[in-house]
């Protein structure tokens, strides 16, 4: 391999969004205002970056009023499940943050919900995980490459030179490129995936004496 680069995958890409929603179960409402959830936040959850609610005290999360967020419940979009909860049925809220990127906010005491989306208990990998795959593969076939999945691991092809991508856990890692010619692609799909947390060159890159500045 010629670089490895380690993301913190971020909702860029609103389309991928919701292919990623559909592909794990459940149906998208867009333009959906509201999403449903227990409609009081009662302070034993940390309260979704950019939230607010009525001012709480004396709970675990005291919270104040802020007039400038956004009230818990609203949403620009919404996600829910394709049939009726037998206990619930609460929904996932997708907003647009201020930085630009979408969020996903829902309420955790369902049980049902958090296990689609994860793990439970604010934990997100599935979601990510498959957004991870659709901006992936939007990305190949946009520039002509074979896209693979195999589990969680996700390989790119490009057919003229052989060379590849591998996306797995955070991290996109190229083999079959000489020096620079590894960066473009890499740093461009990773740009698309979230945040670049680390570059880093291996002994491949080096076997041609190049000078680069990332």
């Amino acid at each position: 391999m010629s670089h490895t680069v380690s993301i913190d995958t971020k909702f860029k890409d609103l389309e991928c969004v919701f292919s990623s929603l559909r592909a794990l179960g459940f149906t998208v409402h867009e333009n959906q205002k509201t999403y449903n959830w227990y409609r009081k936040w009662v302070g034993d959850s940390k309260m979704a970056d950019g939230f607010t609610w009525h001012t709480t005290r004396g709970s675990r999360y005291s919270h104040t009023f802020d007039p400038t967020k956004r009230m818990l419940g609203t949403c620009d979009h919404a996600a829910g499940y394709p049939f009726q909860s037998t206990e619930r049925n609460y929904e996932i809220g997708i907003y647009q943050q201020a930085r630009g990127d979408w969020g996903l906010t829902m309420d955790w005491f369902d049980p049902k919900l958090g296990a689609m989306v994860g793990n439970g208990n604010g934990d997100m990998s599935k979601i990510k995980e498959e957004y991870s795959y659709q901006v992936t593969a939007k990305w190949a076939r946009q520039n002509g490459w074979k896209c693979t999945r195999v589990g969680s691991k996700i390989v790119l092809e490009d057919p003229t030179t052989l060379a590849k991508v591998t996306h797995s856990l955070g991290k996109l890692e190229g083999a079959g490129f000489t020096g620079h010619a590894c960066s473009g692609p890499l740093l461009e799909l990773a740009q698309k995936l979230g945040a670049i947390t680390e570059v880093e060159n291996s002994a491949e890159f080096y076997s041609v004496e190049q000078n680069i500045q990332w």
